[in-house]
């Protein structure tokens, strides 16, 4: 099929050496997806949440909390490679092109800015986080309630030049990114499987901290909630960390071979994070009571309350939390676990700052939102320099926010509505049978079982997901979707590339013509269906003289609720003049029926004589159930002195 699209496309010539040369470079399904998704999935909730998430909802909420997320994750995984592997336009541009392409300009553009915003919104939370883990580490740079908001933004200021001055060195640090990463979870991992040994922790002045124990993991296995969080709160802070998975559809074009490479490695990155995740929380649950996971302070049997009683509540994984950090975490030198973690979350923030001016340009380029237009050029290295400002002013407007788990639930409401639209996308192109959408198997049972099955199921699960978080937001979220699609639906002109939505009202009218077919034919479902042969005087009508009687007529008869079509025969030979011509009068028609307020279709033949026009007319008008039984037609004048007129009349 490839080889023939080529040919089609005139594609299929020789690679030159340096095309073949380019080729060497691109990556396989692990260096060029696998790692770079698991990269942006384990972000700073990893190393300053998710004892908080153990501590309140238990393992066992975790673990529901991990599987929920991962089936959102694995359903989307499975319509984007469907996409991605269906060939033609909707594989290429990123998952911003999916969704614009499959689904339509409309749905692409309210989508592809949710998509965006979600973006801009992790790289606001991993800054918050990498300014949260440094007043861990320093405490003394607090000054106030603004100091995340400040140091947020001076941050973010820094990591916009840093782009804007050298995106491709950006990109080469990746590997050390990568290495930082998996040093700061290998400290994670080192010190939660050898405390309380760690040098900071002595198990006889704080006995909330055990070391794996199976009498603590019985004790931490069910919810400890507190009045202010919830099943839905902790779900909204761990869901991001499955907010990386469109990584290998935005670097489809360095790939060896995007459709396989972005499905084995996307896949691989979830399953092996929901492996991960799981661990750390029952690790986190085995390790230490939930009170110590939560933010109270051990204090002895002599304080007042008892044993154990909290003094001093911290905001788990705030400034208060930083000895959890310094004390369960391996820490070869000091404060290498929070160097690590800074690292990590700016790594994170960097890659989304180089994705987002790219999603943004690529929709002000598709010139939908007349207000994102001027985003669209690109500067002379043809990098999106203007596009990425216009991301500063959003992040530097949301860091403002100053606090991640604020920030967490609106992430994970902006990517539910673009992963939610995704599944979508692949149910219904799916269930239309689309001849543009052809991913493989598509033609057996099973595989069309298995799209659809997976595309309506991680539709319903993100949007279970939306509400059991805060269903106020959720409506929100969704609201603002609509309203973009509304408003873009009344402002767009139509594109080239369609819409799936008119794919649905087509097999919806399919179907209802089918089942019309015998009910029309019953007394209880009969309504006038009118045929109305018209006769423009298409040169009078162009002069403004108007001969609409027999329209207005009709018009006394609509409340019957039936259809109308007005028919017109163009006497003539069938030729490209004549076929011209019975389009302008098809359009003239259609004029004047919005003019007389008449719902209904306008038709048009060319026949040698009125009557054989006629006849075709009648024997040929209306589809399945859905013809007419009625003719309207206008009484012939001086019918007496014109007998051939009369004939064909009668």
């Amino acid at each position: 099929r490839n080889l023939l699209v080529q040919g089609v496309l005139g594609t299929g010539t020789k690679d030159s050496p340096d095309e073949g040369a380019h080729k060497k470079k691109k990556k396989g399904a692990f260096a060029g997806v696998f790692v770079p998704t698991c990269e942006n999935m384990w972000g700073v909730l990893i190393f300053l949440r998710f004892y908080f998430v153990a501590g309140q909802a238990g393992i066992m909420h975790s673990l529901i909390a991990v599987f929920l997320s991962f089936c959102a994750a694995f359903c989307t995984t499975s319509s984007m490679s469907a996409i991605v592997s269906s060939g033609g336009i909707v594989s290429k541009g990123g998952p911003y092109y999916m969704i614009s392409r499959a689904l339509g300009p409309v749905v692409g553009a309210s989508v592809g800015v949710m998509y965006f915003l979600a973006i801009t919104l992790l790289a606001v939370l991993e800054t918050l986080g990498a300014v949260e883990c440094l007043l861990m580490a320093a405490p003394s740079l607090d000054f106030g309630w603004a100091t995340k908001s400040v140091y947020g933004s001076v941050t973010l200021v820094m990591l916009v030049s840093f782009v804007w001055g050298g995106i491709n060195f950006v990109t080469k640090l990746g590997i050390f990114f990568v290495f930082i990463v998996f040093y700061t979870l290998f400290s994670y991992y080192f010190g939660l499987l050898t405390t309380p040994d760690t040098p900071l922790m002595d198990p006889l002045d704080n006995p909330w901290v055990t070391g794996l124990s199976w009498e603590m993991f019985k004790q931490n296995w069910g919810p400890h909630y507190d009045d202010q969080t919830s099943f839905g709160v902790v779900l909204s802070v761990f869901f991001p960390c499955f907010t990386g998975i469109l990584s290998g559809a935005n670097r489809a074009d360095i790939l060896r071979d995007p459709p396989k490479n972005i499905k084995e490695g996307t896949f691989g990155a979830i399953i092996f994070s929901f492996f991960m995740y799981s661990s750390f929380f029952i690790l986190w649950g085995m390790v230490a009571d939930y009170r110590y996971l939560q933010g109270f302070i051990y204090q002895d049997e002599a304080c007042p309350g008892g044993q154990g009683c909290g003094q001093g509540r911290r905001l788990a994984g705030g400034i208060m939390g930083a000895h959890i950090v310094e004390e369960i975490v391996w820490n070869p030198f000091p404060h290498s676990a929070h160097i690590g973690i800074i690292i990590s979350s700016l790594s994170q923030a960097l890659q989304c700052l180089i994705v987002a001016p790219k999603l943004l340009q690529a929709i002000a380029n598709d010139r939908i939102l007349s207000l994102l237009t001027p985003l669209a050029p690109l500067s002379k290295s043809g990098e999106p320099v203007r596009a990425l400002l216009g991301t500063y002013v959003i992040a530097g407007l949301l860091v403002l926010i100053g606090d991640v788990n604020a920030v967490a639930p609106l992430l994970t409401m902006c990517f539910l509505v673009a992963y939610a639209f995704m599944n979508f996308s692949c149910f219904v192109l799916t269930w239309l049978k689309s001849t543009g959408f052809r991913p493989k198997g598509v033609h057996k049972k099973r595989f069309r079982f298995w799209y659809m099955g997976t595309g309506l199921l991680g539709f319903a699960v993100c949007l279970s997901i939306m509400f059991i978080v805060n269903p106020i937001w959720a409506g929100v979220a969704l609201l603002a979707s609509l309203s973009l699609y509304m408003y873009i639906n009344y402002k767009l002109e139509s594109h080239e590339w369609g819409s799936a939505m008119d794919g649905i009202r087509f097999q919806l009218a399919l179907h209802s013509l089918i089942q019309l077919e015998d009910s029309q034919h019953q007394t209880v479902n009969w309504r006038p269906n009118i045929l109305i042969l018209y006769r423009i005087h298409l040169s009078e009508e162009l002069k403004g003289i108007k001969h609409h009687e027999i329209l207005n007529f009709y018009s006394q008869l609509r409340k019957g609720n039936g259809f109308c079509v007005v028919a017109c025969v163009l006497e003539g030979k069938r030729d490209e003049h004549s076929l011209h011509k019975a389009k302008i009068e098809k359009g003239v028609i259609q004029n004047i029926m919005k003019e007389e307020a008449i719902q209904g279709f306008a038709e048009v033949v060319v026949a040698p004589s009125w009557s054989e026009g006629t006849n075709y007319i009648i024997q040929l008008t209306g589809i399945g159930g859905i013809v007419p039984n009625t003719v309207l037609m206008d009484w012939p004048v001086g019918w007496r002195e014109k007998i051939k007129r009369a004939q064909e009349f009668v």
